[in-house]
């Protein structure tokens, strides 16, 4: 299956120029020769290439591209160079006069002419995807066909593709260097003309580029090329995640929903490390840990403003090539460490993450070095104010004496649109200043004027996975390629992801995709001679996991009222956390689920990544790591369900015993022993050292102390060489330690089940293979320490307002955040009054 589309807009002189280095850039990852014929070796089934591409019928590839100028010059070096067969002629726009630097003469004049014609060649593009995903556009502030033509067709792109995300990538003016006398009138006119029609822009300025160029790729005299192919690799860094397989990847809709904190707050900065020159390769391979300095340090930015005169409100970063999750999660707590790093007191979560496989590919004969490991910054950060005042000012000078004015006023232009232009400047200026203060707090609030402008199931399984089509296919598409192809009925996949958006999940592509999610799990359960329930798995943060689920949940229950549903779901961790919005997210989908799910077993990544590195020796894991020890926890869970046994468990079993009220329903889940494969045949426990193993804070799946809380029910279940004598023997000694408590009103305290199927392990894996092994849920009302931590950073973020207008733009009513946040307070107060 094909990947959601992306349509690339080229406009004016510097956005044509970009557009060479970019496409130069794409057909050397993509293996794509100049004809647009793939060189050996290179397939078009794979769809790495589909979202930029289009492939013909016989097997060429063609840019998903659109490139406009009012003169020709530029455009015809195109029809002329060397990648001149590999672009559709129609998608190459040429007019016959140029906007003369003049914002109105590109907006009102000569641009109005060709406004229908790039119209018309963009529904041709547009009508030719199956899933169009959005539209990324370049060109430069300042120029008049970048600024005044840009303005006119945003306006009328936004109001053709209201639904489709558009991002932007744009060359602002530099402090010194400008090579357009009227620059800040068109920059200050374009920024007024588009902030509305635009959902993310990314400024990058030429002096920025040009030290890199100088000061850290030894490059003192450049021509306009090394400039241009320095933003197509990071270009090409930023929309890896939309073509390439990766552990963790980014949609357009991402971007949107973890970088942009209010409406008009859409500008972040761009840095990209390592910038090493092709001379110094064999030199400068840099670790995880220095890519991710190297982003906080103003010489890497793309933009001259520096970091440390604001506060970050949120980083993107976009990882390459050979890294590991866990290297990842270091560097940023590293990073959080740092005083003269400072975020805003209200995004305690801070990141978003992306890491993609796919090593940088750099230009031959380039000035940038092959390098196994790179990374993109996107940050959106308080200092970019500085350019817009540095704007601001420039503009002032000139208009204060009315200079050039009469050059616009002739095109048709109203002079009153200048006035009007600075000041919205002027208050995107205050709107940022105001970002970090209490101010923002009422202006933000939803409602008022301007935000209105602005499972496995039962016995069979059902892989229930709502996700865009990723590089490589997506995860839905990648399981139809195993040998489990004749469940295809059961792999259910969308064509738009949820945008790590609870509300998007929930009330908008999720709903869409709920009645056919609901009729395959009837399929299923009519297949069953006796269903005794549903097992579900998913994560609290992603837009999916959160929103999709509680509609999928609240509909099966309805449906399967006398079914059990138990929940394995991977809960916010404390420090590690890829979505910058998951604080929203867990908060939502727990009042969304708590009445609609029997028993739910929470896990985080903080805690499973612990266990790797400490039990397990595996410092440096992939995502098949932790997800395979996730696999032998909840198939220890369920081997009574499949296995003889001398005391078996039924789900039924799992609520009689775990669940003392019906919210209080959030066991732990502990394992024992968590022993490396190298160690096999050192350490093989006893039953009593595998029980008391169990109440060690560091054997748990969440990040917990159980002795800051009372125990109210436990759940052992024994799988292997095991004797009920040792068992009984093990209890006893717990229920003797006093550094072990249980609510005074459970006598027993424990439920026991003993399997005689020893526990399983992959081969090649990181467990090792024991005769005997034991997994412990325990209802303890130490978990509300968990809900606690996930309420402050709730409220963190709330009491600004931050991102809650891409959860009301999803068609939720605000007031449902106010109603999650008092149950999960209510929940919390549960816990603590149950003792």
């Amino acid at each position: 299956m094909s990947k959601r589309e992306i349509i690339q807009i080229h406009i004016g002189q510097a956005g044509v120029q970009i557009a060479s280095a970019c496409w130069e850039l794409y057909c050397l990852e993509h293996g794509i020769q100049v004809d647009g014929r793939f060189f050996q070796g290179y397939d078009a089934a794979d769809h790495s290439c589909d979202a930029f591409f289009s492939i013909t019928a016989s097997g060429q590839a063609v840019p998903r591209v659109l490139m406009i100028d009012l003169e020709p010059t530029v455009i015809d070096e195109i029809r002329t160079n060397y990648y001149r067969n590999l672009f559709h002629p129609d998608g190459l726009l040429s007019g016959k006069e140029d906007a003369a630097n003049n914002y109105a003469r590109g907006c009102y004049g000569v641009g109005k002419e060709m406004l229908d014609l790039a119209l018309d060649r963009t529904r041709l593009l547009a009508d030719d995807c199956h899933s169009l995903q959005g539209f990324i556009l370049f060109r430069a502030f300042g120029g008049g066909t970048g600024s005044g033509f840009t303005s006119a067709f945003l306006e009328a792109l936004r109001s053709d593709y209201r639904k489709s995300s558009v991002l932007d990538f744009s060359v602002y003016p530099a402090p010194h260097i400008s090579p357009i006398i009227v620059e800040p009138y068109n920059a200050v006119l374009t920024t007024n003309g588009c902030i509305e029609n635009q959902d993310v822009c990314f400024v990058m300025d030429n002096e920025a580029v040009y030290d890199i160029l100088d000061r850290k790729l030894d490059t003192p005299r450049p021509t306009y090329t090394n400039p241009n192919r320095l933003l197509g690799q990071v270009v090409s860094a930023v929309t890896a995640s939309l073509r390439f397989e990766g552990a963790v990847n980014v949609s357009l809709d991402e971007f949107q929903t973890n970088l942009v904190p209010y409406p008009r707050i859409h500008f972040p900065l761009i840095t990209y490390a390592p910038f090493v020159a092709a001379h110094k390769a064999m030199h400068e391979q840099l670790s995880v840990a220095q890519l991710t300095n190297s982003c906080f340090e103003p010489a890497n930015q793309m933009v001259k403003c520096d970091p440390r005169n604001g506060k970050y409100m949120s980083c993107c970063l976009l990882f390459r090539g050979d890294v590991s999750p866990t290297d990842v999660n270091t560097a940023i707590n590293t990073i959080k460490s740092k005083r003269s790093i400072q975020f805003v007191d209200w995004s305690p979560t801070g990141f978003k993450v992306g890491i993609n496989y796919m090593p940088p590919t750099t230009v031959p004969g380039g000035d940038l070095a092959t390098v196994t490991r790179a990374v993109t910054m996107l940050s959106n950060t308080t200092a970019i104010k500085e350019a817009w005042e540095r704007l601001l000012r420039k503009f002032d000078i000139m208009y204060r004496k009315r200079a050039f004015v009469h050059h616009y006023v002739g095109e048709g232009m109203e002079e009153g649109e200048f006035q009007d232009a600075r000041e919205n400047l002027a208050a995107l200026v205050q709107d940022y200043q105001e970002v970090d203060t209490e101010a923002l707090r009422s202006a933000y609030r939803m409602g008022d004027d301007v935000l209105r402008k602005a499972t496995h199931l039962g016995h069979r399984a059902i892989f229930r996975k709502l996700k865009t089509v990723e590089p490589m296919g997506s995860k839905a598409d990648r399981i139809k390629t195993l040998s489990i192809s004749a469940l295809s009925t059961s792999i259910v996949a969308g064509k738009e992801d949820a945008a790590n958006n609870y509300a998007r999940g929930c009330y908008g592509v999720g709903k869409e995709m709920l009645d056919l999610a609901l009729d395959r799990t009837r399929l299923l359960a009519d297949d069953c001679h006796s269903l005794q329930g549903f097992i579900l798995f998913r994560a609290f943060g992603g837009g999916t996991g959160s929103g999709f689920t509680s509609a999928f949940l609240e509909a099966l229950r309805s449906d399967y009222r006398k079914s059990s549903v138990l929940d394995f779901s991977v809960y916010p961790a404390p420090h590690i956390s890829p979505i910058i919005v998951e604080p929203y997210n867990a908060v939502l989908t727990t009042n969304g689920c708590i009445e609609n799910q029997d028993v739910c077993f929470v896990m985080d990544n903080e805690a499973v990544y612990d266990i790797l590195d400490r039990k397990l020796d595996t410092p440096r894991p992939t995502y098949t790591n932790p997800n395979r020890l996730l696999g032998q926890v909840v198939s220890a869970v369920t081997a009574s369900l499949r296995f003889e046994g001398a005391v078996n468990v039924s789900l039924d079993e799992f609520q009689t015993n775990l669940v003392p009220y019906p919210r209080i329903h959030f066991p732990l889940i502990t394992y024992a022993p968590f022993v490396a494969a190298h160690k096999a045949m050192h350490e093989q426990l006893s039953v009593a050292q595998l029980t008391n193993s169990c109440f060690e804070p560091a054997n748990q799946m969440v990040k917990c102390d159980p002795r800051n809380g009372k125990y109210m029910s436990c759940c052992l279940l024994f799988r292997g060489d095991v004797s009920p004598t040792d068992v009984n023997t093990a209890i006893n000694t717990i229920k003797s330690k006093r550094s072990i408590q249980f609510v005074d009103w459970s006598p027993t305290g424990f439920k026991v089940g003993i399997n005689y199927m020893p526990p399983t392990t992959v081969p090649g894996g990181d467990l090792a293979t024991v005769t005997r092994a034991v997994t412990m849920l325990s209802n303890t009302t130490a978990i509300k320490e968990a809900w606690e931590r996930l309420l402050r950073k709730f409220d963190i973020m709330y009491r600004k307002r931050a991102f809650v207008h891409h959860y009301v733009g999803e068609g939720m009513e605000e007031g449902e955040f106010q109603d999650a946040r008092e149950n999960l307070a209510a929940l919390v107060q549960d816990y603590q009054e149950v003792d």
